[in-house]
């Protein structure tokens, strides 16, 4: 026969292991997104002697109509230098000052791409990051068609010419 603090342990313990399965079920269920959700993005450029052209791709990149729901723009530039011996990354600077979302990162002398990558991947905010070249011979509006189908995986999936899509985070 069970005494009445057995019975209230018993009850307690019967409470925490569905509490504790509905966390699970939670967790591994697949996350829903509200209506209109637009995740912060971070562009990725990584540059390595591109004065020639950094400066009309990352102007490209700041027109970018990719808002959140209060108006304000809603991803990053983050371009890591690859240790240029040219102005690179004194433009990316001068452009950083000016436009509140693009930050520079370097990479060191004789870092690979994945040490580049790693670089730059520590400055991005975004819940989704895609890395770009420089040839800047992309349209924004296949970025913004490739951040509707991260949004929307039931819709299709598109795998871009130019950018590299890491994933959500």
């Amino acid at each position: 026969m069970l005494d009445v603090s057995q019975v209230i342990v018993l009850i307690l313990a019967l409470c925490g292991l569905v509490a504790l399965a509905g966390a699970a079920v939670r967790a591994l269920s697949p996350r829903r997104r509200p209506r209109g959700f637009r995740p912060f993005l971070s562009l990725l450029i990584l540059v390595k002697n591109g004065e020639a052209t950094i400066e009309g791709v990352i102007r490209n990149l700041v027109g970018l109509p990719y808002l959140n729901h209060w108006g304000l723009v809603n991803y990053d530039v983050v371009v890591v230098d690859e240790h240029s011996a040219d102005l690179t990354p004194q433009i990316v600077e001068r452009l950083a000052r000016r436009y509140g979302n693009i930050k520079l990162a370097r990479a060191g002398p004789g870092a690979g791409r994945g040490a580049a990558i790693e670089a730059g991947l520590r400055l991005c905010r975004g819940h989704a990051v895609m890395v770009l070249d420089t040839t800047g011979d992309y349209d924004n509006r296949e970025l913004l068609r490739t951040v509707y189908y991260l949004i929307n995986p039931r819709e299709g999936h598109v795998v871009p010419s130019r950018p590299r899509v890491l994933g959500l985070r």
